[in-house]
């Protein structure tokens, strides 16, 4: 079984090469900019701040005009929704209250456009940062969708309409994933007390495989990623993170 799907996996990234090199993706202006709720306020009457910072790419390809509306409708929908919902529950609104979001890109190539987005609100005195990734495809079936792991992985097909398949291989790579980096885990915890504080049943309640992940350009593979509340510090704002490439994913599925 694992001999099959190395073979899948360097098949995909034959195919992949076939397709003609292309340059990364270059950055537009970013999408950014603050909103003030309630709707019509001011920053000095505002209850809540929306600090955003969202990437924007350069060009009218399929590509670059998916990633673009992916983060036009992410603003959207959170000013719309999640913005409106946390300035209801700000109970101390002599108190900054605000959501900060900026972003990093993690790989830029000719498969890959990743980002990874930090988020931090503070209300009611309490702060909290969360991260969260995307991963859209350049070589793939769908160009500027994001990617899932399964389909990173190369163990489900893009276009795959199988919800029982989808289920059971996601659930598959995810359980694989979760061990890998228990052990990971485990091993670090002899020398960096962040890791010492996690137990095996954060990794269970805690971390999402399918979600919780970056691609990184410069090592060439996944880094799994728990947030910095798990490390037992509140006030932390490093994440803790675990690279495996594709091929040791694999090589234990």
């Amino acid at each position: 079984m694992r001999k099959l799907f190395a073979a899948l996996a360097a098949l995909l990234m034959l195919l992949s090469g076939a397709v003609s090199l292309a340059e990364p993706l270059a950055l537009s202006d970013d999408l950014a900019g603050t909103y003030c709720w309630p709707e019509g306020s001011s920053e000095d009457t505002a209850v809540f701040l929306y600090r955003y910072c969202f990437p924007q790419v350069q060009g009218d390809g399929s590509t670059e005009e998916n990633i673009n509306a992916f983060y036009q409708y992410q603003l959207s929908d959170e000013c719309e929704f999640r913005v409106a919902m946390a300035g209801n529950a700000v109970q101390h609104p002599e108190l900054d209250a605000y959501m900060d979001i900026r972003y990093s890109v993690t790989v830029n190539d000719d498969r890959y456009f990743g980002v990874l987005l930090r988020r931090e609100t503070v209300a009611d005195g309490e702060r909290l940062v969360i991260y969260s990734s995307q991963v859209f495809g350049r070589a793939s079936d769908k160009p500027g969708d994001v990617l899932t792991l399964a389909y990173i992985l190369g163990v489900l097909a893009e276009d795959s309409d199988d919800s029982w398949l989808q289920n059971r291989q996601t659930n598959w790579a995810s359980e694989c994933v979760r061990e890998l980096v228990w052990e990971q885990a485990q091993r670090k915890a002899s020398t960096d007390p962040k890791y010492a504080a996690l137990t095996r049943e954060d990794l269970n309640n805690d971390f999402y495989p399918e979600e919780d992940f970056y691609y990184d350009g410069e090592l060439d593979a996944l880094v799994f990623f728990l947030q910095p509340y798990m490390s037992g510090d509140e006030a932390s704002d490093e994440l803790l993170v675990f690279p495996l490439t594709v091929e040791e994913i694999l090589d234990e599925l």
